[in-house]
């Protein structure tokens, strides 16, 4: 039995993991979708939308706008002063 075969059988074993995986997962890309979304940044959403990693990527780009969004806000307050 070859290791995909023993993940398999793991999984329909434990549904209970499936269940957080795709919770996990839906939870991460809904808010990477709605936050690209309201930011007009369609290449992200169309990106978030059809690659899944399990929310790899969706982490990474909430962590990136933020700290983006951070800097600017930074920036700003600097130039009023």
């Amino acid at each position: 039995m070859g290791p995909n075969e023993q993940l398999l059988q793991f999984i329909l074993s434990n549904p209970f993991i499936l269940i957080a995986f795709i919770a996990w997962t839906f939870t991460w890309k809904g808010i990477s979708l709605w936050m690209s979304a309201r930011r007009g940044q369609r290449n992200w959403f169309i990106a978030l939308l059809l690659l899944n990693t399990l929310g790899v990527l969706e982490i990474g780009y909430i962590l990136y706008t933020k700290n983006k969004e951070k800097k600017n806000i930074e920036n700003t307050e600097d130039s009023e002063q």
